[in-house]
């Protein structure tokens, strides 16, 4: 009877073993299940994040060869109004005509002085409103020049007056903003100016107007007081160019004088040969 007693209770014994032994193993099973889960699911954020961040790398690389290319086509091409010319950026290509010139309807001009299309309308509508306000206009005495007209003025102010004064004043062929359409040289309305260029206009009531208020119309005074070290070229108090309204209105409403600083581009003093 014991015998039989102790076997019983061995066998159950064995049998609570047998059954711990198989939870241990179902407990361990699952721990392992569990924490491979969890190294699958850390493994698989760390990838994804490794992706994100050479996905972030190739779109600020990408943005960046956008930004360039903007830039690029903003200041290098010579159609766009934020295009920079100077003596050590030429017109490209270097014989470049617009596309599509027209007279600026109602300025009075000698010759046939053209600007660009968008330029032709702001200088009409600048000229209209200085009258308004002024009772006097004002006379475009240069405005798109070709490549060859360029070469005929540069070389004939040399010969007058040498190569550093001549420099000074009038661009080398392939140089000059008046290539792009974009710029216009502007004397008094009068006949008797004969568009002789000086600083006479600006000191009338009319030519203080245009300097307070071409900033509206799109149109910058591209070479200024003691800037030749920037620009390349000696004060021009009737060299207006246009960069397009909004840009202006920027460069007027931050103090900003230059194209060249507006876009932190290499100062232009000289020509590079």
């Amino acid at each position: 009877m014991k015998r039989k007693l102790f076997a019983t209770r061995l066998a159950l014994a064995v049998g609570l073993l047998l059954i711990f032994a198989l939870f241990t193993f179902l407990l361990v099973s699952r721990s392992n299940q569990i924490a491979a889960a969890k190294r699958a699911q850390e493994m698989q954020i760390a990838r994804e994040q490794q992706t994100a961040v050479v996905d972030d790398f190739h779109h600020r690389l990408l943005e960046s060869a956008f930004a360039l290319q903007a830039r690029r086509n903003l200041i290098d091409n010579p159609v766009s109004p934020g295009v920079v010319v100077n003596k050590l950026r030429p017109v490209n290509p270097i014989d470049y005509v617009p596309a599509k010139l027209a007279k600026p309807e109602g300025v009075p001009h000698s010759g046939e002085q053209m600007l660009v299309p968008v330029a032709a309308s702001a200088a009409s509508q600048m000229y209209q409103d200085v009258r308004k306000a002024t009772g006097a206009g004002f006379t475009i005495c240069s405005g798109y020049r070709s490549y060859s007209l360029q070469k005929r003025l540069y070389d004939r102010e040399v010969a007058e007056f040498g190569l550093a004064q001549g420099e000074a004043y009038v661009a080398r062929p392939g140089h000059s903003e008046h290539q792009l359409g974009y710029a216009m040289d502007i004397m008094g309305d009068q006949p008797e100016n004969n568009c002789a260029l000086g600083s006479a206009y600006a000191a009338t009531p009319a030519g203080k107007w245009v300097r307070e208020n071409a900033y509206k119309y799109g149109f910058i005074l591209r070479y200024q007081e003691n800037l030749q070290h920037i620009v390349g070229f000696a004060a021009e108090e009737w060299h207006w160019r246009y960069v397009g309204v909004d840009r202006a209105k920027w460069m007027h409403d931050k103090g900003i004088k230059t194209l060249e600083e507006l876009f932190e581009l290499p100062y232009a003093p000289d020509y590079a040969d």
